[in-house]
């Protein structure tokens, strides 16, 4: 933990889902002052309980609950974000989109040290494969979901303010307490719902959660220069496919073995949206054509500019970080 936090205030946006609750724990254990906020009351109530930290339910629209929370603390970390698929659009342009101009227009006024941004680097992926891609490559000019859409909306609002700030865009975030990666894999897995998507060769990028929580630190902390934004993933990209069977032989769970060549896939993703658009119907498709491209495509990053500028050295491999998280599933 830098030094330099030891006196210092952090607001933590988004405390109660996986990422904030777990920089969270990770500045109050190393003895920072910490303020948090979440949406989630019964998991507010657990975090407080646990970390002992003042964890306040509310509204990130709320101007005058934003305007208060900032004006107590030094650094923001804003993980706070509706992250699903799937979903009305008005739900994501709320929580991604006003929740972030309010956030942002409470820190220019308080005149707050740096906000640091968890922002998402689907924003590159539009249903094509890309390796190595870098932080000033250009982004597609559509988007594949309301996700992605609001993300980058909230990225462009802490971009172009004047508020001192790092964004950084962390890829498939999983590790022991995530509720959304691996644990939906493994269930679909577990239950014969996860066909091989595509020949079975395409590399993705993932990040364990400490990793990231050590790139969020170096985000605070770093002198020089805000105004940036980082990639960030464990720096060892993996063959997907290869990794899931891994996983579920670990898990021994049934083998993947039926196969859906891409283009099948995405026809039949896309008629599934359709028909959960048309009828109105709850919860997110078994596919989408988001979910299609990112177990079908290569989709990898370039991190040397964080290790370069924010001396990011990821401490975890992806083999060690998927392993430690299988843990949690053991009897």
């Amino acid at each position: 933990m830098p030094d330099g936090l030891k006196d210092q205030t952090v607001l933590v946006s988004g405390a109660t889902g996986f990422v904030g609750g777990a920089f969270v724990r990770r500045l109050a254990a190393n003895g920072v002052s910490v303020l948090a906020t979440g949406r989630n009351q019964v998991k507010a109530g657990t975090l407080q309980a646990e970390t002992q930290v003042q964890v306040q339910v509310g509204d990130l629209t709320d101007k005058d609950f934003v305007e208060q929370l900032v004006s107590q603390v030094d650094y923001v970390v804003h993980s706070a974000a509706k992250s699903d698929v799937w979903g009305p659009f008005p739900e994501f342009h709320a929580a991604n989109v006003i929740a972030t101009q309010t956030l942002v227009a409470a820190c220019q006024s308080a005149d707050i040290k740096r906000l640091v941004h968890i922002s998402t680097p689907s924003l590159y992926f539009c249903l094509d494969s890309r390796q190595d891609v870098r932080e000033n490559d250009p982004l597609p000019d559509r988007f594949p979901n309301y996700y992605v859409q609001t993300k980058r909306q909230a990225e462009s609002i802490v971009i172009d303010s004047s508020v001192d700030h790092i964004t950084l865009r962390p890829r498939a975030i999983y590790g022991p307490g995530d509720q959304a990666l691996l644990p939906r894999l493994i269930d679909r897995m577990a239950k014969q719902r996860l066909p091989q998507i595509g020949t079975g060769d395409n590399v993705a990028d993932l990040t364990y959660i400490e990793n990231l929580l050590d790139a969020i630190e170096l985000a605070v902390a770093v002198e020089a220069p805000a105004q940036r934004v980082f990639n960030i993933a464990d720096g060892t990209p993996c063959n997907l496919w290869q990794l899931l069977q891994l996983i579920g032989t670990e898990l021994e769970l049934p083998l993947i073995e039926r196969q859906l060549s891409y283009a099948t896939a995405m026809r039949i993703a896309g008629f599934m949206e359709l028909i959960w658009r048309v009828g109105r119907l709850p919860n997110e498709p078994l596919l989408t054509r988001y979910s299609v491209s990112v177990l079908g495509l290569t989709q990898t990053l370039d991190i040397s500019a964080a290790r370069d500028v924010l001396g990011y050295a990821p401490k975890y491999s992806t083999e060690a970080g998927v392993s430690i998280t299988l843990k949690q599933y053991a009897n």
